[in-house]
């Protein structure tokens, strides 16, 4: 009897949590600002991104747009992200860094199916590289979040920190780059991942 009443115990609780599992759409990842350039000369000298602002489409949805300076040329420039989360006592925890090995490369397939491609395909920039320095636009930049599992439990402040290096390629080897690589500066912004609708 006993266990009769546990296992129907066990049954409802189960079907209410899956039914709230249901009801509960799925979070959503938006910019949260514009983008910021860091707060030291590097970083000035390379960009300028003063115009670029996130925009409120909706209730669950926000772009970036605007039009940024790119100040030095671009090629062979390596991107470094780092990822941090808001805690509940304001101070920040690193989720994940991720490291872009050229980001010529990724200029050059924008168009294919990368996970850069979406946001690339948002900027102007020129089918290759070099990328001369000069005014760029973004328009209707939506962050992509079709290949993320978000959950309920991200849901909070996060900064995205973009640090971009000159990569030092060997002169016998164009391929190899040198563990010297120059940092040049960086930008960040915020982004939420807040509940869906």
């Amino acid at each position: 009897m006993r266990s009769t009443v546990l296992v129907c115990a066990v049954i409802f609780i189960t079907i209410i949590y899956s039914g709230d599992a249901k009801k509960k759409p799925k979070p959503v990842l938006n910019y949260n600002s514009g983008v910021k350039v860091c707060d030291d000369a590097n970083s000035r000298a390379m960009m300028e991104t003063s115009d670029l602002r996130a925009v409120r489409v909706n209730e669950t949805l926000a772009k970036l747009e605007g039009k940024f300076e790119l100040k030095k040329t671009m090629q062979d420039w390596k991107l470094v992200i780092l990822l941090e989360k808001k805690t509940p006592l304001g101070s920040r925890e690193v989720v994940m860094t991720h490291e872009v090995p050229n980001l010529c490369t990724e200029i050059q397939n924008k168009d294919g199916d990368s996970i850069y491609s979406v946001y690339l395909r948002a900027i102007n920039f020129p089918a290759e590289c070099p990328i001369k320095p000069d005014t760029y636009e973004i328009t209707n930049m939506i962050a992509n979040t079709n290949d993320l599992s978000l959950t309920s439990m991200m849901e909070g402040e996060y900064t995205l920190t973009f640090t971009f290096y000159e990569i030092n390629l060997n002169k016998d080897d164009k391929f190899f780059s040198s563990n010297k690589d120059t940092k040049l500066g960086c930008l960040s912004f915020t982004c939420l991942v807040e509940p869906g609708e």
